[in-house]
């Protein structure tokens, strides 16, 4: 004898009802909530609204890009960097970094890219930055 068999007809049908009406409640307090989003996004000024909606797209598909039909964007951009000629990879990272510019990106993702860039530098050029930055200028090279 099954468990539904067990307790009854018409406890079984209670059940699915209460689980029914917990569903309904869950998609009505979803929509209400989706549409309150929504609202709130079209009365925002736009710059606001993009660097807000990047950063929670960023935080809600943390880790690694979805692959694509040519594969995993990650790995395809390792494969390229370690192949490119020094001159590549400089007037790429030069293009990419002016293309960022003020477009909406996450602060970490900022801090990502600085901390990378730092990393790439010695000790002496680190220490000449800082004293740089902290007499508010820095030169070109």
């Amino acid at each position: 004898m099954s468990l539904p068999e067990a307790a009854g007809p018409e406890l079984v049908k209670r059940a699915r009802g209460k689980i029914a009406q917990s569903r309904i409640a869950c998609y009505r307090i979803r929509m209400e909530r989706a549409t309150a989003l929504a609202h709130a996004i079209r009365d925002a000024h736009p710059d606001d609204a993009r660097q807000i909606l990047t950063a929670a797209l960023i935080d809600l598909s943390a880790g690694d890009p979805p692959m694509t039909v040519f594969g995993d964007v990650r790995e395809d951009a390792g494969w390229w960097a370690a192949r490119a000629t020094p001159v590549e990879l400089l007037e790429y990272l030069s293009v990419a970094m002016r293309a960022l510019g003020d477009r909406a990106l996450h602060v970490s993702q900022r801090k990502q890219l600085f901390r990378n860039l730092w990393q790439s530098f010695g000790d002496t050029d680190r220490l000449a930055f800082i004293k740089a930055v902290t007499k508010g200028k820095i030169n070109g090279t």
